[in-house]
């Protein structure tokens, strides 16, 4: 029989199968299964951000960011980014510093690049004297001159830039250890002083600017921490990116509001891109880019008002105040070439031209047909690979704010996936079947026993009879 002990442990069992609430923790574990994720709104430390809050001097809510990134803005930047046209970066990897007397060297074995080779790249992009483009142009066109007064950024003399390779360089950490010297004269020398709610709109876009680029760094670096040579993947440092990003949520808004900038001014320049000839020798693909870059370009976000660039510098009084940020960013895209890891150099300096191209064609209102018509290639490759890199953080700021240690292992991401009610099944019928797996053992048993009694009794009848 049954013992009573047994039937009580089925009885339980079977409630709990049977139950249809699931607990609060299967809950949250469903959750982070789910296709579609939430927003990175909440962390374990409890810094919130409203999911319905309006990003910062814009007109878009956090949730509505994040879902389009998500779904939309950020597998075709991640498509775009391995095409040939956008994996290949122009810059002067070894300009002076203006800041301090700089070797030039990175301790770190992970900070070294190598330009691309003669092959590599798209021969008639080095034979053409200039990386503007032909594009049918608008009626009463007036150039734009683009001389170091009209200039954001700074790139470097043509004859001393060469090109690498951005897709064999990922954007991650190196070791370099003295990127908080750079970032300090940055913010020290660069940005105006005062609290944020005190600055004017165009201050606090600027600081809002700066912030946003480190922000998205710092998150980029945390995501990427250590690369895995056995699986190919990166794993991320949790605690370092709490400690820079995660419990700061201004630091995260403060992305959102550069992503969002970015986004205006990809719009702005649709024109341009819309008809822009991607062309890198290689007929298939470069359709394929130009057809993405379309649909990047009606995508729902980038075509929404989020942030109305008219009430910059609406004022005749405030063209000082233009000339002297545009100082500053050329200040900026001078001091990244102090940084010594030759990787975090590159990346840095792209995210800036990318930064400036954006700024030019935002602010330069009084010639916006000409500064558009008249974008190099490098800058709208700077451009991309900017968007596609604030773009990952955001991706990137969700993925850490929600992860747990046990959430990073294959298993726990597989059972996260299982309905609770499902599991609760399962669990039910792993318990059943362990009890009625240890009954059918002890009646074997207690089978097996009587026989072996029976056997010796019928030997020993035979030894009685002999005798």
């Amino acid at each position: 029989m049954i013992s009573s002990k047994i039937l009580l442990l089925l009885l339980i069992t079977f409630t709990c199968c049977k139950s249809e609430e699931a607990s609060p923790h299967l809950q949250s574990h469903e959750l982070r299964g789910s296709q579609t994720p939430a927003s990175p709104l909440v962390n374990n430390a409890g810094n919130n951000i409203d999911p319905q809050a309006i990003v910062d001097d814009c007109c878009c809510e956090v949730d509505t960011l994040f879902q389009h990134n998500h779904k939309e803005i950020n597998p075709l930047l991640e498509t775009l980014a391995s095409k040939r046209f956008f994996k290949y970066f122009k810059l002067d990897l070894f300009a002076p510093c203006p800041l301090w007397v700089s070797s030039g060297l990175c301790s770190s074995g992970g900070c070294a690049i190598c330009e691309c080779d003669e092959d590599e790249v798209p021969k008639f992009w080095k034979q053409q004297k200039t990386d503007l483009v032909s594009v049918d142009v608008p009626p009463n066109f007036v150039s734009w001159s683009d001389v170091e007064d009209n200039m954001w950024t700074l790139q470097g003399k043509e004859e001393d830039m060469s090109y690498i390779n951005l897709e064999v360089y990922p954007e991650a950490n190196t070791g370099y250890k003295d990127g908080g010297l750079v970032w300090e004269r940055i913010y020290k020398e660069n940005c105006f002083k005062g609290p944020l709610d005190a600055m004017c709109l165009e201050e606090r876009m600027f600081y809002r600017l700066i912030s946003g680029l480190h922000t998205s760094i710092s998150t980029q670096l945390c995501r990427k921490w250590e690369h895995d040579k056995e699986s190919g993947t990166w794993k991320p440092n949790i605690p370092l990116f709490e400690k820079l990003v995660g419990r700061f949520p201004d630091r995260i808004k403060n992305l959102y509001f550069s992503y969002l900038f970015l986004l205006r001014a990809l719009h702005r320049a649709a024109p341009l891109l819309d008809q822009y000839h991607y062309n890198t020798g290689n007929p298939k693909e470069d359709g394929e880019v130009q057809s993405m870059m379309r649909e990047l370009l009606r995508s729902k976000l980038l075509c929404s008002p989020n942030f109305d660039e008219s009430l910059l510098f609406n004022n005749p009084e405030k063209e000082a105040l233009k000339q002297q940020m545009k100082n500053h960013f050329r200040n900026i895209s001078q001091i990244m070439n102090c940084v010594s890891c030759e990787k975090c150099k590159a990346w840095a300096k792209l995210e800036v031209l990318g930064i400036g191209s954006a700024l030019k064609i935002l602010l330069e209102s009084k010639n916006s047909h000409a500064v558009i018509y008249q974008l190099q290639r490098n800058e709208i490759i700077a451009l991309i690979n900017t968007l596609r890199q604030f773009s990952n953080s955001i991706e990137a700021i969700h993925f850490m704010r929600t992860a747990t240690p046990e959430s990073l292992t294959t298993s726990t991401v597989q059972w996260n996936k299982i309905n609770p009610q499902t599991l609760n099944l399962v669990v039910g019928f792993g318990v059943f079947a362990t009890v009625f797996s240890l009954l059918l053992l002890r009646r074997y048993r207690s089978k097996k026993g009587t026989v072996q009694s029976n056997g010796g009794d019928h030997k020993s009848d035979k030894k009685k009879k002999k005798l």
